[in-house]
């Protein structure tokens, strides 16, 4: 999927792909599996067609994802 990214002045084009969470079988009120939740991964965040994943840090990709998944909800 795309998103557009904006982050100081700058549209960064984000391309993920997105999890949803995944609840387990619960029998006679007991849970036979644990949930996961859901979850989003980068995987090119990229400027005027300049691939910059590599250079950002772990911060602003957190942002980005949280961004990402505020969005969805």
């Amino acid at each position: 999927m795309r998103y557009m990214y904006s982050h100081e002045g700058r549209d960064f084009e984000v391309q993920y792909d997105s999890y949803p969470p995944d609840l387990s079988l619960r029998m006679n009120g007991i849970q036979a599996e644990p949930d996961y939740a859901g979850y989003v991964e980068v995987n090119s965040v990229t400027l005027l067609g300049i691939e910059l994943i590599d250079l950002l840090s772990e911060a602003v990709l957190e942002e980005i994802v949280e961004d990402i998944m505020g969005v969805k909800q």
